[in-house]
């Protein structure tokens, strides 16, 4: 092939590469990203929060689950029983109930409330909730 050729051609498949390395990094990093997007709220008034389980639980120190996977029945945490893996929708209802918490309010008070507590993190609605993320 002709030297002349073959540098363009070299050039586009670097330049390639490149563009789908870096569409492909950001893809990789949202892997941990969680969307707390309840399908009982819709319709939503904001857009849903995006929550890095594992970097917020290194970045406050949570190593026990049932600090936020909670379980209990009637009103009433059980303080040795965890509900990891369980969507919070199973238990909350979107309207609550008697000695129920509605679900909106439960996702609230788990975050800002510890938030509130620890003295660290958001405790307003943009904090979590971006409008300027699609």
């Amino acid at each position: 092939m002709n030297r002349r050729f073959i540098t363009p051609l070299a050039l586009l498949a670097v330049l390639s590469l490149v563009v789908t390395g870096l569409y492909l990094v950001p893809a990789a990093a949202q892997d941990d990203m969680t969307q707390l997007r309840p399908e009982a709220l819709a319709p939503l008034t904001r857009p849903a929060a995006l929550f890095k389980h594992d970097e917020h639980n290194e970045k406050a120190k949570l190593d026990d689950c049932i600090i936020c996977h909670h379980s209990g029945a009637n009103g009433v945490i059980t303080p040795d029983e965890s509900s990891e893996g369980t969507d919070c929708a199973e238990c909350h209802s979107v309207a609550g109930g008697k000695n129920q918490t509605p679900l909106r309010r439960a996702y609230h008070r788990q975050c800002i409330d510890c938030h509130k507590e620890k003295g660290s993190g958001p405790t307003y609605c943009s904090g979590c909730h971006d409008k300027r993320r699609p």
